[in-house]
This record gives structure tokens, sequence and C-alpha cells, in this order.
């Protein structure tokens, strides 16, 4: 009986580390950008999104960059994670930053 428990005990602790293994990395992100008078921006923008473990002076722990981001009245909605993998535990804080066509990381 207790070889059965443990046998049992096992196969699920495997299974679940597989099944853990499985899950897509990805996150569903929308967001606003408008000019310095708070215009919002409509078109059609490459968009490239970074992950810092600090607020400054941090280190980059991931970045993607994605084209064709369609943006209306400032508007937008994304899957991050779909050009690259988000390989991180999500135990702790980390902060993200957005840079639009190249021209530097967008500050609040």
């Amino acid at each position: 009986m207790k070889k059965i428990v443990i046998s049992l005990f096992i196969i699920l602790l495997l299974t679940t580390i597989i099944f853990a293994e499985a899950i897509p990395k990805k996150i569903n992100f929308q967001g606003r950008v408008t000019d310095n008078n708070n215009i919002p921006y409509n078109g059609s923008y490459s968009m490239t999104f970074r992950i810092y473990d600090s607020l400054t002076g941090g280190n980059l722990l991931w970045n993607e960059t994605q084209n064709n981001i369609t943006v209306v009245k400032g508007l937008y909605s994304i899957l991050l994670g779909s050009a690259t993998d988000i390989n991180l535990l999500f135990d702790k804080a980390y902060y993200m930053t957005v840079e639009l066509n190249s021209n530097g990381e967008i500050t609040p």
C-alpha cells in the first residue's frame, strides 16, 4: 500500500511539472499614448516593451518589439510575449517601460 501511495505521489508531481512548463507566458496588456499636449496618437506604430528588476538603474530582464500595433484615440491592446517568451517567475515586483517608434522610453 505504501508503494502505491508513493508511486501515485511521484506521478502526480511529474504531471504537475510537465503541465507547469506548458503554460504560455504571455500577458494581455492595454495602454494609452498621447503626445506632450495630451493629444492621443492614431495609426500603426512599432513598440518596444522592457521589463526591469528595479525602478531606476535596474537590470533588463526581458524585452520585445512588436510592429504594426494599431493605436486608436491613443488606445492599444497587445499580447506581450507573442514575439519573445516571458521567462520570469513573477514572484516579485517588476518595472515595465514602453518605447514608441524607437523614440526612447515613454515617461508618464
